[in-house]
């Protein structure tokens, strides 16, 4: 059947996202391999009985995989930065804590190792952290299944990767965040889950003590992702023959990636910026 001009489908995004190849989804699906390259080039709109068994075959509801493009919703959200007056936007949206979040993707934002896909866009407002956004895509189910994780652990990415791989009506969202700013994202409302590796010399403790006082009361769950070891990044060859941290003396310089370092009692030396 010829495609209908308004007719969209999301399904090489879901089979990729199974690390599924075309053929590979054509087996179970009991269809051709030029069947799928059809439909996810748009050539045409597959049948009721292919349509279903598509769906099952990813798991997912047929709504996920398709859907008609006709007027596109706009939904009020609350942007995560601000944000200069007037700027023209790409957003990313999750729902977070009863209301719609939208996340700039602007400059590094807006880039991994590759481009992020905007859910919609929007434009600034002068006096308000509100905006209208207009949506690309009828795409409320994939919002309102959206999670949301600020850190900066490597290890988030496989642990995202793997959510979707195994509940593919659910999308991780990642955004890059130092521990302290994942943690005060997440007491903002802008976040389900904020990434940690703080340590507290007072009490010996990881992370619990800045809980407490971030969220000052709030409740929270603390999950144990994982446990690594730390150490120090040394030149080749190690000239200075440091071994430990009592070998850091006068004369060397500390390298600070970001001002929340104070925070875990790395001061930076005078008029260090």
């Amino acid at each position: 059947m010829k495609q209908d001009s308004d007719l969209r489908n999301n399904l090489k995004s879901i089979r990729t996202r199974l690390g599924m190849s075309q053929q590979d989804l054509a087996n179970i699906a009991s269809v051709t391999r030029q069947t799928i390259s059809g439909v996810e080039s748009g050539l045409y709109a597959p049948s009721v009985a292919i349509t279903l068994r598509l769906a099952k075959a990813l798991g997912c509801q047929v709504e996920d995989l398709f859907w008609l493009e006709r007027d596109l919703p706009e939904i009020e959200a609350v942007l995560a930065k601000p944000v200069p007056n007037g700027q023209q936007l790409r957003v990313s949206m999750a729902r977070v804590g009863g209301q719609w979040i939208a996340y700039p993707l602007i400059g590094k934002d807006a880039f991994r190792q590759d481009m992020i896909p905007a859910d919609g866009e929007s434009t600034s407002v002068a006096g308000t952290n509100k905006v209208r956004v207009r949506l690309l895509d009828d795409n409320l189910d994939t919002l309102h299944n959206t999670v949301v994780i600020a850190g900066c652990a490597p290890v988030i990415s496989l642990w995202a990767r793997a959510t979707e791989r195994w509940h593919p009506q659910l999308r991780v969202q990642y955004n890059f965040a130092n521990s302290m700013a994942a943690l005060h994202s997440l007491c903002r409302g802008e976040a389900h889950i904020a990434g940690m590796h703080l340590y507290d010399p007072e009490t010996g403790e990881y992370n619990t003590p800045f809980v407490r006082d971030v969220l000052a009361g709030r409740e929270a769950v603390l999950i144990t992702l994982g446990v690594w070891e730390e150490g120090l990044l040394l030149k080749s060859g190690n000239p200075m023959g440091i071994r430990t941290v009592s070998d850091l003396v006068a004369g060397l310089t500390f390298h600070g990636k970001s001002s929340s370092l104070e925070k875990a009692w790395l001061f930076p030396q005078p008029n260090y910026q």
